[in-house]
């Protein structure tokens, strides 16, 4: 993987880093903060992140009927059918309406992933590994949300910022 920070794999894994994401919020993030065109393959998106699971970076999640995630590798069928959805309905749909995943991709990042991430990130300067160390785990079996972090007041308020975030149904990258 080439090191560099304009390259979307980098990037996905900065949106990873800090809670598992839809791949709709995904791309509607990649178009917001990173200036990708609102038609942006779903195809090569869906390649980009199996590629980056193969390599070990992320994990993929797949709802199934009763929206509940499932750890799965997206097999080719369910692959071709995903990618038929999500390229239909993402390249049209106002921007906030991808706050909520119809289709039901999910991923997260790896400890793998998130080494080579802060690898990235002290490269390229970005002293934001170093500001905030927590991490949050979620359980989409028993909906439980596990956080990790140095201090229970930390905890507290990293689970108020999620809980607003889930309530605004906005992303932030980074929270303060």
């Amino acid at each position: 993987m080439r090191c560099d920070k304009g390259s979307i794999q980098h990037q996905v894994l900065d949106l990873l880093v800090d809670a598992p994401n839809s791949l709709a919020s995904l791309y509607q993030d990649l178009v917001n903060l990173y200036g990708y065109p609102r038609e942006i393959s779903c195809d090569y998106l869906l390649d980009v992140i199996y590629d980056m699971e193969v390599a070990g970076l992320l994990r993929t999640m797949i709802e199934n009927e009763d929206k509940e995630a499932t750890l799965s590798t997206i097999s080719i069928i369910d692959r071709n059918r995903i990618a038929s959805e999500y390229n239909e309905w993402l390249s049209k749909a106002p921007l906030p309406d991808l706050s909520f995943d119809k289709v039901g991709v999910w991923m997260e990042i790896t400890e793998c992933g998130r080494e080579l991430w802060k690898e990235w990130a002290k490269l390229f300067g970005d002293d934001a590994t170093s500001s905030s160390e927590w991490q949050a785990g979620f359980n989409f079996d028993n909906n439980e949300i596990v956080i990790v972090s140095r201090n229970e007041s930390e905890a507290r308020r990293i689970l108020e910022n999620l809980c607003a975030i889930k309530k605004s149904h906005h992303y932030f990258r980074r929270f303060p």
